[in-house]
């Protein structure tokens, strides 16, 4: 096989190619055969492994945005904000039609999906499809450019609170197969490729409960209660804190070290005492978006924007804003549109690549 690049050793063209940004090594593979075989990241090549081998020793990493929404079904897209673009990846391979209210987490350039139920409608008779919740779990590698099905959950859950801490994903409370709220909790070793029984969350609540990552530490939030538990993995146990959330019923994010949130027309950005609000008229009528926190900014993904007084119509939206968290305001960035997805988003990720 040819030299990387002429007149230098091939560790030192290395060093080289993996410092050019992930978006640009489609245009790169074209370059040469040494090139794609060195930047290849479909089928598990060696040379991909290199590539990231080398990215994480010089402590590269970029983060990219993983959304799906309810239409097209199975379809996830990836955005890269250094480069601006859209990525679409190989369709999800779940049988399961329209899932959603699943988990998500993002662990060593890797995807979950874990868990959720079919939200698919029979037309005819208005039924909803079934399973309201499985027990299933799907990564996506960007080192292999597909997905994959990895060894499923102890319990069936739906709407549940999913994190990844400290190299692993715990996954606790939400509902299961007969509709009734779950008290469970699990964690999972993705080296193992295994998943263990945790300490029961301290407080269940018949509601959609979330999770976030607070300190290094999984939170657990139910929709509508403002107790916030942390679960401590030295003593397997939760434990209970008071957050004045239950007064903003919106989506949450974490964006550098604080929680931002979004609903009912404001930006906000702190958790027991909001430190900034930003009112922003468009959000009244957004429902069904996503958010995400990538360095100091925040995303609002998609959605629906419902009828107004001067239009009664209902728009499936493909656009994500971009506000900036950054120093003592919120300030909008620009906006970008999604390739594919639109609408209700049903999963929203940040990956580490």
């Amino acid at each position: 096989m040819a030299s990387l690049i002429e007149g230098l050793p091939d560790a030192i063209a290395m060093q080289c190619l993996a410092r050019a940004p992930l978006g640009m090594h489609r245009a790169m593979r074209a370059v040469c055969r040494s090139w794609r075989a060195a930047l290849r990241n479909g089928g598990g090549g060696s040379g991909g492994a290199e590539l990231f081998r080398v990215r994480s020793a010089a402590g590269l990493r970029e983060e990219w945005l993983f959304v799906t929404s309810f239409e097209p079904d199975r379809v996830w897209e990836a955005y890269d904000p250094s480069g601006g673009h859209w990525h679409t990846l190989p369709l999800f391979p779940s049988s399961i039609a329209r899932l959603s209210n699943f988990g998500t987490a993002a662990l060593h350039r890797q995807l979950f999906v874990v868990g959720g139920g079919s939200d698919e409608v029979d037309h005819a008779t208005g039924e909803r499809d079934r399973p309201f919740a499985s027990a299933a779990v799907w990564c996506f590698d960007a080192l292999q450019g597909r997905w994959e099905a990895r060894s499923p959950m102890l319990t069936p859950r739906s709407q549940f609170a999913c994190a990844a801490v400290a190299g692993k994903i715990i996954v606790a409370g939400g509902f299961g197969c007969s509709r009734r709220p779950l008290a469970s909790a699990e964690i999972y070793d993705p080296e193992a490729d295994r998943w263990d029984a945790i300490a029961d969350v301290g407080e269940v609540h018949n509601a959609a409960c979330s999770g976030l990552v607070l300190g290094g530490a999984m939170a657990l939030l139910y929709k509508g209660h403002s107790l916030v538990q942390l679960y401590d993995p030295a003593l397997d146990s939760w434990t209970l804190h008071g957050s004045q959330w239950r007064e903003f019923p919106g989506r949450l994010a974490v964006v550098g070290d604080e929680v931002c949130g979004v609903a009912s027309s404001y930006l906000i950005r702190g958790l027991n005492e909001p430190q900034l609000w930003r009112h922003w008229a468009e959000y009244f009528h957004r429902i069904g978006f996503g958010v995400a926190g990538i360095g100091n900014d925040l995303y609002v993904v998609g959605g629906i924007l419902g009828p107004q007084q001067e239009s009664m119509r209902i728009h499936v939206l493909k656009e994500v804003d971009i506000w900036s968290v950054e120093g003592g305001e919120f300030e909008k960035k620009g906006t970008t549109s999604m390739t594919w997805c639109s609408g209700t988003v049903l999963g929203c990720a940040v990956v580490s690549l």
